[in-house]
């Protein structure tokens, strides 16, 4: 019912697709060269498809929020905008002809919370027990408390990184992992500030992990 790869589900194979689009955009090179600008412009394109297509609200929310900041920071000029929302809206109308099912009840029920509700009231029951090194790796099956008000008997993770990181190694794990991510940050607005040539290639990078983190942080 949606699109993905064949190593992974559709919200893997979306994420990783989101993580990849500001660098793309945010690649320098002389827009003189035509050919490297159809590939830049139908690449763009593409990934765009497999994120609408692969139906995540989320996903597809934060690639809008990218594509119209490349447009405010003249990384995407109108003309070049217009031909990739006509191949985007082309093979998704394609793709969602064929395959309408999982469409039609997003449309009817857009704000329909996919389970993170439960997850939510599930790790408010959990989130005291095992505090400081969590329960281990996919444990998730083994431990959740509200596994049988799930309507997809499916779900096999958390859906949130954080949440994720907190039952699976606890405080230490989730430190280490803000840790981890204030130091890409850090050192990222640094060279930002100081190397002038590459700034565009930078704000891509650091946009693109922002995505990584944010589309299963958002809740």
């Amino acid at each position: 019912e949606r699109a993905q790869s064949f190593s992974s589900g559709g919200t893997v194979f979306s994420a990783y697709l989101l993580a990849s689009l500001p660098v793309l955009i945010f690649s320098p090179f002389e827009k003189t060269d035509k050919i490297f600008l159809f590939f830049w412009i139908f690449g763009i394109a593409i990934i765009l498809t497999g994120i609408f297509t692969s139906l995540g609200r989320t996903n597809i929310a934060i690639s809008v929020l990218i594509v119209g900041i490349s447009v405010l920071c003249r990384k995407i000029n109108f003309l070049n905008l217009i031909t990739i929302l006509a191949i985007v809206s082309l093979f998704s109308i394609i793709s969602f002809h064929n395959n309408s099912s999982l469409v039609s009840k997003r449309i009817e029920n857009p704000l329909f919370p996919s389970e993170r509700d439960v997850i939510i009231k599930g790790a408010k029951v959990l989130m005291y027990d095992q505090p400081i090194i969590g329960f281990g790796p996919r444990t998730f099956r083994n431990i959740f408390p509200l596994f049988n008000e799930f309507s997809d008997k499916g779900v096999a993770g958390w859906h949130n990184d954080f949440l994720q990181i907190y039952f699976e190694s606890g405080i230490v794990g989730l430190f280490s992992f803000l840790l981890l991510l204030s130091v890409i940050y850090y050192i990222g607005i640094k060279i930002f500030k100081k190397d002038k040539n590459n700034k565009d290639l930078i704000l891509g990078f650091l946009l693109s992990v922002s995505c990584f983190v944010d589309r299963k942080s958002v809740v």
